[in-house]
């Protein structure tokens, strides 16, 4: 049986949105960074130049950024657009523990992140273990970008980076886990002084979306699970 391809099933193909691409493979020698994993809900800014017909409306916030460019701003989390509180009330979506909230009362200040994603995670008050706050932060994944100095200057005081506890070669990844752990176990949090930690996550150097997790409370059964995705949390 032979078959050849139409122009109107040439033209199916050319509309499709996204070309499906398969993730390169890494070399075990590349560098990984450790990070203690945060125990609170997904969440992203996206922040995208705005076109000159841009306006606001549910969840979406117009302003400047410090070099005086327009930009759009949204909260989103793992898979959904979030809108504000007041928003959500009138049937307009939801809103995720009060993220999109936050993101729509600073995002004057949260335009100094420039365009981008930027994912992290909102934790605190209400949300998994708590850490003992009454207030809600949010913690950049994306060390490779910012470092405790670079974070722009007028952000929100409750917008940090997740502490970074360790960065290896792929041979020596085992080790340096268990060694974070160890390290979470004995001092606590390094995120909140004086709390519990949850455990650690390793992110590749290479291509971030690779990532391996483990807890302090499964760390003697080598419990490392692999998660893999461009929201690897």
């Amino acid at each position: 049986m032979s078959w050849s391809m139409t122009s109107s099933t040439a033209a199916d193909f050319s509309e499709d949105p996204e070309v499906p691409i398969w993730p390169r493979l890494i070399r075990l020698a590349e560098r990984w960074t450790i990070a203690e994993k945060v125990d609170g809900t997904h969440a992203v800014i996206v922040i995208q130049p705005a076109e000159p017909e841009s306006h606001a409306g549910p969840g979406v916030s117009v302003v400047r950024c410090p070099d005086g460019r327009r930009v759009r701003i949204r909260a989103a989390s793992r898979t959904h657009w979030l809108v504000p509180e007041t928003d959500a009330r009138d049937g307009i979506g939801r809103d995720n523990f009060g993220f999109a909230t936050w993101v729509a009362a600073h995002a004057g200040e949260l335009a100094a992140l420039g365009p981008g994603r930027h994912h992290g995670e909102w934790y605190g008050a209400g949300i998994g273990r708590g850490y003992g706050l009454t207030e809600r932060r949010f913690a950049l994944f994306d060390t490779a970008r910012w470092k405790p100095n670079t974070v722009p200057d007028g952000v929100p005081e409750e917008l940090g980076l997740v502490p970074v506890l360790a960065e290896c070669e792929g041979p020596k990844l085992n080790a340096t886990i268990a060694r974070c752990l160890r390290g979470l176990m004995q001092h606590g949090s390094r995120l909140v002084a004086g709390a519990a930690a949850k455990g650690v996550i390793a992110r590749s150097a290479a291509d971030p979306r690779l990532a391996l997790k483990a807890y302090i409370e499964n760390s003697g059964k080598e419990a490392v699970q692999r998660q893999r995705g461009h929201h690897a949390a």
